[in-house]
């Protein structure tokens, strides 16, 4: 007999206790670090802070924005955009990931003396430039996201670094609500005013219909199952993980939401038509940049007929138009988002917008 045996397998149970203990500790660790890191963030987590300390859902960020158009006091102001003018506020989100957010989770937003979150710049084009006027809804606005990383401010700077003379790229998202039907009019009164050499649409699905929804799955669904094992937050997490990916997986049928009610449909039709028209008349470029929802880009994405349904559009009335689309498929979409709650572009979503749109600028000879 061996008389070391006993002695060997007593030291390999105390490693494998030892391992267990270990592993016990490991998992206890990230369970506590689930905890305090990975709580689930509740969708309209989003706020607007008022500098005298006001806190506005972001979902009313329109509302908040908008003014009751007096005209016969905004026609002694002059061109502008409907947006309250020399107006400073944050929007800020609990658990901000991104490192454009200060240490409170806001970015800052400012308006300028005619309403645009924007710097200032001059009615009147200075000589040799090139003016872009951008119109659009909160992806153009660009919530969640500080004013330089909004995709009109990032498209001025690339086309300058190209450029020899001055250029400028006027943000005018919300500027007269947040669907083409409401640009169309705006550009009438005020916008050309601007004398632009070019005008730019940006065009979310939702100017389809309002019953499209931003993400492809109801993340309530996500929540709503029966937890694996109650109060653990690392199998929550998984668990949540999971429950992403199979909904992801399932491809809907948007197109059938718009042409069950086309209205919303036909006013922005409508709306792009109006815009064609007058800066045809004044020999202004127009552009219509259809922006994707940042939902399934990986995979089973539910709006390409949409995107369809406008480039044909375009196509039959002779709208020069550009798909984003591309520029995002196959990107995590988490990665782009401004926050878990908000699925606007972050900054990098921004900039992917302004790389496509002015590659697509370059490539149809419109930047003179």
């Amino acid at each position: 007999m061996n008389p070391s045996a006993p002695r060997r397998r007593t030291s390999l149970w105390a490693k494998l206790a030892l391992s267990l203990a270990s592993g016990a500790l490991a998992l206890g660790a990230c369970e506590l670090a689930a905890r305090a890191l990975l709580r689930p963030v509740k969708p309209g987590e989003g706020y607007i802070f008022t500098t005298g300390g006001t806190k506005v859902p972001l979902s009313e960020i329109v509302h908040f924005l908008g003014r009751s158009p007096d005209r016969a006091r905004l026609n002694q102001i002059g061109p502008r955009s409907f947006l309250l003018e020399n107006v400073r506020f944050k929007f800020g989100y609990s658990n901000a990931a991104w490192d454009y957010f200060d240490a409170d989770g806001c970015v800052l937003v400012q308006h300028n003396s005619r309403g645009f979150r924007d710097r200032e710049f001059p009615l009147e084009k200075p000589a040799g430039e090139l003016r872009v006027l951008a119109l659009g809804d909160s992806f153009t606005y660009g919530q969640g996201v500080g004013q330089d990383d909004a995709w009109p401010q990032v498209l001025e700077r690339s086309i300058a670094a190209e450029r020899r003379g001055p250029v400028e790229v006027v943000n005018a998202g919300f500027a007269s609500g947040h669907t083409p039907h409401f640009y169309a009019p705006w550009l009438a009164s005020d916008g050309l005013a601007f004398q632009p050499d070019l005008v730019i649409v940006g065009l979310c699905l939702n100017d389809l219909s309002s019953r499209v929804p931003m993400m492809a799955y109801d993340p309530a669904a996500v929540s709503a199952e029966e937890p694996w094992l109650r109060g653990s937050a690392l199998l929550g997490l998984l668990q949540r993980k999971l429950a992403q990916r199979r909904l992801a997986a399932e491809r809907r049928d948007f197109g059938a939401v718009v042409r069950a009610d086309e209205t919303e449909w036909k006013l922005t039709r409508a709306g792009l038509l109006d815009m064609q028209q007058r800066l045809r008349e004044k020999q202004v470029g127009f552009v219509v940049a259809i922006f994707p929802m940042l939902s399934q880009l990986a995979g089973s994405y539910s709006y390409g007929e949409l995107h369809e349904m406008v480039r044909a559009f375009c196509r039959e009335h002779g709208i020069a138009c550009v798909d984003l689309l591309p520029k995002f498929e196959g990107r995590d979409e988490y990665a782009l988002w401004v926050h878990a709650s908000d699925q606007h572009p972050n900054d990098t979503g921004h900039r992917l917008m302004a790389e496509g749109i002015h590659e697509f600028l370059r490539a149809e000879g419109l930047l003179r």
